[in-house]
């Protein structure tokens, strides 16, 4: 499949979400990757994917590149957002058919706050997940509600509707870190957590290497790496072909290949 074909995978609030589906052909069924962009839960597209999507349909995945529920300055999109998610996971079990897929053999690539959103869906849902890479995500919602305080605006805080200190539950409940120790899905999954060692926006060490040492405590295979000098904004900003995303693309390809197997994949696509 050359172009992205879109499908209508949840309808939220009388509204449709889309995902993007690439398949690299052929007649038998292939595994597939669940893409969320990032945007501080507020911003992106599906689109945003479409350079990593590109690489990984030409090693032998499907991909499929969500939209979700977006917050907006007056309404909150917890727990919207996570249950779109899961429900491209589902999508993935009920139409595998149709869309030439295998989900048992099913991976996620997100970055930032859709990094944040596979990682709850994976850790409270059984959505077949097998393998995970998320790059500068939020995994403990409360600390880095208090570090956005400074920013023009508290991603954090239009996400969950409120602060910390009225929402303690509700926070902790949408925390990836919190949830691994309870979780007993998070031992079926190769993690590779990725982040931006000078990150100005989400804290590396407190998020990516908290969320790691969480996993890691609950039996799970974990790799840990930080891209030198990286900021936030690249895995979806930056062309593919782009350091920094040059520094990990075949790390991402080697470990979902090595979790999910694509049969006889091509060589990796680069991306304009």
């Amino acid at each position: 499949m050359s172009t992205p074909r879109a499908v209508t995978y949840r309808s939220a609030a009388g509204t449709a979400l889309t995902a993007d589906l690439r398949h690299p052909g052929g007649p038998e069924p292939v595994p597939v990757v669940v893409l969320a962009h990032g945007g501080a839960w507020k911003m992106g597209a599906r689109g945003d994917y479409d350079g990593w999507a590109r690489v990984l349909t030409a090693a032998g995945f499907a991909t499929l590149s969500v939209d979700y529920t977006l917050a907006t300055d007056d309404t909150p999109s917890w727990p919207a957002a996570a249950d779109d998610v899961a429900a491209a996971f589902r999508l993935l079990w009920t139409q595998r058919d149709r869309l030439g897929v295998d989900p048992a053999r099913t991976g996620c690539l997100g970055t930032s706050a859709g990094a944040h959103l596979l990682a709850t869906a994976a850790l409270t849902q059984d959505t077949g997940c097998q393998a995970a890479v998320l790059v500068n995500g939020v995994y403990d919602l409360r600390p880095q509600h208090a570090y956005s305080a400074t920013r023009p605006f508290n991603a954090v805080e239009l996400l969950m509707g409120g602060p910390p200190s009225a929402l303690g539950a509700r926070y902790a409940a949408a925390s990836p870190v919190r949830l691994a120790a309870g979780s007993g899905l998070a031992a079926g999954i190769a993690w590779t957590i990725v982040y931006g060692e000078r990150d100005p926006v989400v804290p590396p060490l407190e998020q990516s290497g908290g969320f790691a040492a969480a996993l890691s405590a609950a039996g799970a295979d974990v790799t840990l790496v930080g891209v030198p000098e990286a900021t936030h904004f690249w895995n979806t900003a930056v062309a593919v072909d782009a350091w920094p995303n040059t520094a990990i693309r075949d790390l991402v390809v080697n470990r979902l290949t090595a979790a999910l197997a694509p049969v006889a994949p091509g060589p990796t696509e680069v991306a304009p």
